[in-house]
This record gives C-alpha cells, structure tokens and sequence, in this order.
C-alpha cells in the first residue's frame, strides 16, 4: 500500500518545524513526587566539544527540496538524517526513535502548529553529534515526523532547532553543500556579503524584509529565518489582509499550506521583488496564507522565509551577537520557478526509491495527459528515476517548454505520457 503523505502540498509541510511554538507545560512526573533534597542538585552544565581546536570545518550535508540534510549521532547512536531548521524552536526527535534510542521522556511541552495546539514528549541531557563535534546535554521533544520522508527521500531521525545552533557561529555554503561550525569566540573569518541584524521571536529568528508589488509602495515586514521551509516567502494572513496585498495580484493560483497542525488555504503568486538588506530577488512566487485564525505568537511576524531564497547564498548565522550575514553565490539571479508538471511527486518503499504521484493539479500538463494520482513514475526520457533521484527530478519539472517522456506503472500496466511544461503561475 503507498504512502501518500497529507496535507497534499510540501510547502510547509515542515511546519512540525517550520511554525511550531514549543513552551514548557505542566510537570507531568513520571514517576510520583518525592520530597525534597535537602541537597540542591543542578543540572549538567551543557556544553560544547570540537574534535580539534574551536570549529568543525566542511561538514557535508545534502540538499533537497530546499531542506538541509545532516548526518547526527544521538547519543553515539548510528547516523541518522536530521534537518537543520532554524524555524524550530526546540530540536525534535522523531517519536518512533524514542525506544529504540533508549531515551527517557521526562514530562510533556505544548506547542501550536498551523494554529492548533499540539503536545509533545520532552527529553533532556541528550547529546548531539556532528563530524568533528559534540553537543552536550541538549533538550528535545518527542514528535512523529514519518510524513517528512516522502518528501525529501530519506528517513528523517529529527530536526536540529535553536538549542543546538546557538552554541555555534554556524556557517551554510548551499553551494558546496557544506557547513562550517565555529565557536562564537574564535570566530574571525573575514566576511564580504550583508551583514543583516536579526531578532528573536520565541527562539526564532527574524529580520526585515520588504516586498514590492506591482503599482504599490514597499510593504515592509518582520519575517522569521526558516530554513525549514522549502520556499521564497510564506506571508501570514492577518499581514495579507491589513496590506491588502490580494488587491493588486494579477497572476495568483490557489494552493494549500501544510503543517502538523493540519492545513490551509493560500493563494501561490509571484510579485515584482522582495529585498532583504541590499539584496533583491525579482519576481518570485510567495505564499500567501488565508487562514482564518493565528496565535498570539504568530501574530508578532509577518511571515517566513525559506530555503529557496537562503541557498542563493552562504548563509552564516550568528546568534550571539543577533546578526546573519549573507554572500551571494552563483544561484543569486537565477529565477524563481515552481512546478510546471502539474505532478507532485512522494517517495515510496523502505529505499525511498519508488517514486509516487502524489497529487496531479487540474489543468497542468500532467493532468492534459492523463496521469492519476497513485500512478508510479519508473522513467523519465527513457532513463529509471532511481537513476536520476527525486530532487532532480523536481529541478527538471521546472524549465518552461521543456518536453518529457514520462513512463508509468499504473496497477500492472507501463503507460507513456508526453508533457510539455509550461508555467502554472
């Protein structure tokens, strides 16, 4: 039976991650209260240790679908995948792991995802692992996280949050695909790109960033730092409608926008630019959320953004002195595309090699051609998809005009559909 992970968008699907508050609840012991100690005992001092020196250079992570891809030891467990999102304001491990791990719940945190109140397991004094550097004595939360895996191909153990990357000067190349950890104090690397003051929202970090639409002044707003979300820029909808900002769309799509909490409407629609500092990224698409209720807490900012904007940079995040600085890289101009297939695509099997069509948008190509939901895509021009890999796949359902030769499996049938791609916003 295929898995075909809800809700049907993979914007903001992370926002387990992406728009999830987590505060501490009730004690919830698990064992009955004792009296006293007259002795105080604290808890372990938490800390950090580099294999050499004060940093762990080159630590290689993967890309996909806009999300960050690290290699994490829990507790000198073996490798598991965890993203690294700064949108998480606690780092998460995956519930399914809580046992195999050994881990020793202690209570219970709340939270709220998309607007509704969540509950999740909390664990403290758990160590982290990345090449070449521990983390001590760190806190997570508990959280069934399965429905992230179709969408970046792999098993995901957990989320690396706030707890972990304040110990670090923490420097993401998107371009070598690598990351660079340095201790606040040692850190002296010169730096040539925008450097961008930030502020912290519940464990968040935020900026100001601007938006331009067509025949309207700059709409200025506080918008939080997610590299959690896959996306250019992702505007709460208490910030759409004070702006007004539907008024003066001329090319917009209805979409939905994922989270643990459920999912909600939104409107896909590209605008003339958004800016942050010097920077500016000409006519992206943005999401704009038509939710009807928001928390207090999401109420303090205008929005996200994500990865699609981060990875035309090296992203350095340097919490102790509220700063990120910004270098551009090569991918800075490039332009901002979506999906013009019309096929959303999920990946399937304990390899997460078998790729399924997830959800087919009406009036795409793929829906012209004939392609169904649950349809297993096998090949592309001729060539098997394990060959080519679900993010690349992505990328080439992005080139306007482009022509394909998509093979499918449908029940124990191979089908072929010729698409021509074309933009769908």
């Amino acid at each position: 039976m295929r898995y075909c992970p809800e809700p049907p968008r993979q914007v903001l699907l992370l926002s387990v991650v992406a728009l999830i508050f987590l505060t501490p609840l009730h004690a919830t012991a698990q064992s009955p209260r004792k009296a006293p100690s007259v002795r105080k005992h604290k808890d372990p001092a938490r800390g950090v240790r580099f294999a050499s020196g004060q940093s762990s250079l080159k630590i290689p992570f993967e890309l996909s679908n806009n999300f960050i891809l690290l290699q994490v030891q829990v507790n000198d467990s073996r490798s598991l995948w965890f993203i690294l999102d700064t949108g998480a304001s606690s780092s998460i491990i995956n519930a399914p792991l809580v046992k195999e791990l050994s881990l020793q719940t202690k209570g219970k945190i709340g939270g709220s995802a998309s607007g509704k109140a969540i509950e999740a397991e909390l664990i403290s004094g758990v160590t982290l692992s990345v090449p070449g550097v521990k983390v001590f004595n760190q806190p997570i939360a508990a959280l069934p996280i399965d429905a992230v895996a179709p969408l970046v191909g792999k098993p995901i153990g957990g989320i690396i949050g706030y707890d972990f990357i304040k110990e670090f000067v923490v420097e993401v190349d998107y371009a070598a695909k690598v990351i660079n950890l340095y201790s606040p104090t040692s850190f002296k690397r010169s730096v040539s790109g925008e450097l961008l003051p930030i502020k912290f929202i519940n464990k968040k970090p935020a900026l100001t960033a601007k938006i331009k639409l067509e025949g309207r002044g700059v709409i200025e707003g506080t918008f939080l730092i997610d590299t959690g979300a896959d996306g250019v820029m992702t505007v709460k909808s208490g910030f759409v409608r004070a702006h007004q900002l539907l008024k003066t769309l001329t090319i917009s799509r209805r979409s939905n926008l994922g989270g643990a909490g459920g999912a909600s409407e939104s409107i896909t629609a590209r605008v003339q630019s958004i800016q942050l500092g010097r920077f500016v990224i000409d006519k992206p698409l943005i999401e704009l959320s038509q939710a009807m209720k928001e928390t207090e807490v999401q109420s303090n900012f205008a929005g996200v953004l994500g990865g699609e904007v981060f990875r035309r940079f090296t992203l350095i995040l340097d919490y102790s002195r509220r700063r990120i600085i910004l270098e551009p890289n090569a991918h800075l101009l490039e332009p901002v595309e979506a999906d013009m297939s019309g096929i959303e695509l999920a990946a399937d099997g304990e390899d997460f090699k078998t790729f399924v069509v997830n959800e087919v948008a009406a009036e795409s190509p793929a829906a012209e051609a004939g392609l169904k939901e649950e349809d297993e895509l096998t090949a592309v021009d001729g060539r098997p998809v394990s060959e080519i890999g679900l993010d690349q796949i992505r990328q080439m359902f992005k080139q306007e005009g482009k022509e394909y030769l998509i093979t499918i499996k449908r029940a124990e049938q191979a089908l072929r559909f010729r698409i021509k791609l074309r933009r769908l916003v």
